[in-house]
């Protein structure tokens, strides 16, 4: 497990789980960001405040994203994820959405294995950014926003 609680936002510039996939990785306060590759089994969301963890490499998330706020995280990322790789896990809850998924790369690019997808997809720039949907089913609380259209969803 890897846990980040700093009141202030901070940059890792290391990569997490690349000799061996970590359980979780835990935003306790602050944002965090991330410079290298994350693998990770669970990102959970601990804090009571709004927070964004920023991914900017390629990572994957094999099981599920938690939050225990409604719509006040947000997972930013600027290069290829996977989420639900396992095929069992989900994004948020039912009772607990994650606010956004946010592409802020020019090719972000986000694969969704799991049918339960509890949050929005936004996009910093117009026409850019892909969203695969993979699971029967899948579901999703919206997908861009005005005038800031994804590239593709498929």
């Amino acid at each position: 497990m890897v846990i980040f609680d700093e009141f202030t936002a901070i940059t890792y510039s290391g990569s997490i789980g690349t000799k061996g996939m970590v359980d979780i990785v835990q935003i306790d306060r602050g944002d965090v960001t991330i410079q290298g590759t994350v693998k990770t089994g669970s990102i959970s969301f601990t804090t009571a405040q709004s927070a964004t963890l920023s991914l900017n490499n390629t990572s994957i998330i094999n099981e599920s994203i938690t939050t225990t706020g409604n719509k006040i995280h947000t997972l930013a990322i600027s290069n290829d994820l996977t989420t639900g790789a396992s095929g069992s896990g989900s994004v948020g809850s039912d009772s607990n959405h994650l606010k956004t998924v946010q592409f802020n790369g020019v090719d972000s690019k986000i694969t969704i294995d799991s049918e339960d997808f509890y949050s929005s997809i936004t996009t910093k720039t117009n026409n850019q950014g892909t969203a695969i949907f993979n699971a029967n089913n899948g579901l999703t609380d919206d997908l861009g926003g005005e005038n800031l259209n994804l590239k593709l969803v498929q």
